[in-house]
């Protein structure tokens, strides 16, 4: 096992590491981590920041309220939207009980017109005679449909 001080943030085995912290691995996950500008070759000896700048933290802080900005108004457009559908749907609603209330009326009318005029006599309904079917063809019919 070889031992490198860390010059980047590092995951390795699900645990984080940050700059400045000691790393102990396999010489060549050591290797791939100087390799790849993680860690600082054990060779050379150099002062790592653990801090960061105040310039650092200020640009940091207004990528922060860039997003914000942006998340709250993509935030407004879709409430605004979410009303614009709402007030459309409640319209269109109105309209159909406006519709619905017209034709209840209008029913209303016709049927105080055949009160008034005298509604016919109903027809009589006629009577349906039931079909009689064998056992036999109730079991043929019923293998068919497969």
């Amino acid at each position: 096992m070889t031992k490198v001080t860390l010059i980047g943030a590092v995951r390795h085995d699900g645990k984080d590491y940050k700059p400045g912290d000691t790393f102990e691995g396999s010489t060549k996950v050591v290797q791939d981590l100087i390799r790849a500008g993680a860690a600082q070759d054990p060779s050379i000896e150099v002062d790592v920041p653990t801090e960061l700048s105040d310039e650092t933290v200020a640009t940091a802080k207004a990528i922060v309220a860039d997003a914000v900005k942006a998340a709250e108004k993509i935030k407004s457009d879709a409430e605004g939207e979410a009303t614009d559908i709402i007030g459309k749907a409640e319209a269109e609603a109105r309209l159909k009980v406006e519709e619905a209330e017209q034709v209840l009326t209008n029913a209303k009318a016709e049927a105080e017109k055949l009160v008034e005029t005298g509604a016919p006599e109903p027809k009589e309904t006629p009577t349906l005679k039931p079909v009689e079917t064998k056992p036999s063809e109730v079991k043929k019919n019923t293998a068919n449909k497969k």
